[in-house]
């Protein structure tokens, strides 16, 4: 989550953490919706960090291709 994209990685553990807390505290219909939250930064942050180091996988691929 964290080496994905770390803005967002931070967001979504935040949420989770909020969702932990409201969990025990009895709050059930708000830990819901903070871990739901949290589901929608992770992935967020999976997707942004595969889409990033595909882009500097290709940059990479591409320069080692023109100096050939």
């Amino acid at each position: 989550m964290l080496c994905c994209c770390l803005p967002f990685g931070v967001v979504s553990l935040v949420f989770a953490i909020q969702a932990n807390t409201k969990a025990g505290s009895g709050l059930y219909d708000e830990a819901l919706r903070n871990a739901n939250l949290a589901k929608i930064w992770l992935w967020a942050a999976v997707g942004v960090g595969v889409l990033g180091n595909g882009l500097v996988l290709l940059m990479q691929v591409l320069a080692i291709m023109a100096d050939s």
